[in-house]
């Protein structure tokens, strides 16, 4: 590193002022040179100082190590891995580090190959390769490599391969690989491969791969426990190379082992226009069309009930079909069906029970 004195605004400013031209071994890597008004990397930095406190203003970043305070840059980044930005980040592009902690704003994307904590956004892609933590938004969507904490606001979409908490509004898809637990609303589908948690909703499909637990809206279908919720590993997954090849997350095993084949309750509310389907149903399920559990604990409304094994509750429909009713329980339809019934028993009009 050489460092030359500029002697005219020494002479007008009073200040300290650096001029830095860095070179590195072969391979030769991109010069940085920087005029900085300060002291001992604080201050006022014009250019691509690799570390500073105070104002730095930039084209564009390059192979930087740590910058606390404001940074305002101009262009993508060149060389990330590594670096940190604390406090103030703009971008007229994209304002990108390793770990970006505090106001991150960009034009196109605001970008950290690896954590990404605070507040922001940008008109289209708000990106950390692992964890996401804070307020975020995207005109196009949000993506996180690992878990997600606090809320979420995408234009299309929220992706993310770990658990995420806290809430996530899209117009068409929330997708997780991991748990959805808090507020999950999605134009069009909420996707979870394991559990969801909460309140869930969508005008098309409220999926998980666990369980479903909480309030549940859809215009189509609610199911838990649905193994097509597999394809959400498809979906949500971030290619390797957008996050600057990130280490992956010490959990990652976790993450990709497949949801357990014997959950998939729908506990509490759950609705829907056409399915609300899960092995068990413990609390309501109302669904214009059909509901299917394999263990019912309380009430399932549509034009089809079906319960395959243990009803304790109650269906109402057009036609109600359970393998066996337990305790204080009943079948209110035009025509209800229950084959363990005496024979007499098995199909009766408008009401039927355990016999």
């Amino acid at each position: 590193m050489s460092t030359r004195p500029l002697l005219i605004l020494l002479a007008v400013t009073g200040c300290a002022t650096t001029a830095r031209q860095e070179a590195s071994e072969a391979p030769p890597a991109h010069d940085s040179f920087s005029v900085d008004l300060g002291y001992n990397d604080y201050g006022l930095s014009f250019g691509n100082s690799p570390e500073w406190t105070g104002l730095r203003f930039n084209l564009q970043d390059d192979q930087i190590q740590r910058i606390n305070g404001l940074n305002l840059t101009f262009w993508t980044p060149g060389e990330i891995d590594g670096s940190s930005v604390n406090g103030l980040a703009f971008g007229l592009v994209s304002p990108s580090a390793g770990d970006i902690t505090g106001v991150s704003l960009g034009g196109l994307a605001a970008w950290a190959a690896r954590d990404l904590t605070g507040l922001g956004g940008s008109v289209g892609l708000a990106f950390s390769g692992r964890d996401m933590v804070g307020v975020y938004f995207g005109g196009l969507g949000t993506a996180a490599g690992g878990d997600v904490w606090g809320a979420r606001v995408g234009g299309l979409l929220n992706l993310a391969e770990g658990d995420v908490r806290g809430l996530s509004l899209a117009l068409l898809f929330n997708s997780t690989i991991g748990n959805a637990t808090g507020f999950n609303l999605g134009g069009l589908v909420n996707l979870a491969r394991r559990d969801m948690i909460g309140l869930n909703a969508g005008l098309g499909n409220v999926v998980a791969g666990g369980d479903l637990w909480g309030v549940n809206f859809a215009g189509f279908r609610v199911v838990a426990g649905e193994p097509e919720a597999a394809e959400v590993h498809w979906f949500s997954r971030i290619p390797s190379d957008v996050g600057y090849d990130v280490e992956p997350q010490q959990d990652s095993a976790a993450v990709e082992a497949p949801p357990d084949p014997s959950r998939g309750a729908l506990t509490g509310l759950s609705a829907a226009l056409v399915t609300a389907k899960g092995e068990e149903i413990n609390g309501a399920a109302l669904a214009g069309i059909r509901t299917q559990s394999d263990r019912l604990t309380g009430v399932q409304i549509a034009a089809w009930n079906r319960v395959r094994e243990s009803q304790r509750g109650v269906t109402i429909g057009i036609f109600n079909q359970s393998e066996q009713l337990e305790g204080f329980s009943f079948q209110l339809g035009l025509l209800n069906h229950i084959p363990t019934n005496p024979a007499w028993a098995r199909w009766l009009p408008l009401f039927n029970a355990g016999f």
